[in-house]
């Protein structure tokens, strides 16, 4: 039992950092395509296929 609650627990704070870094690297990827002078609108919604 108590091992189960820790494999969470470290499940948890794998995916959070993963999420983490997957925010961070979106940001770095808008920040460069406003630098290259893109208009980024991320109240856009993605066109339907």
């Amino acid at each position: 039992m108590l091992a189960r609650l820790l494999m969470r627990l470290i499940a948890d704070m794998l995916f959070e950092t993963a999420a983490s870094r997957n925010r961070s690297y979106e940001a770095e990827v808008d920040r460069y395509l406003e630098a290259q002078g893109f208009v980024l609108d991320r109240k856009a919604r993605p066109a339907v296929r």
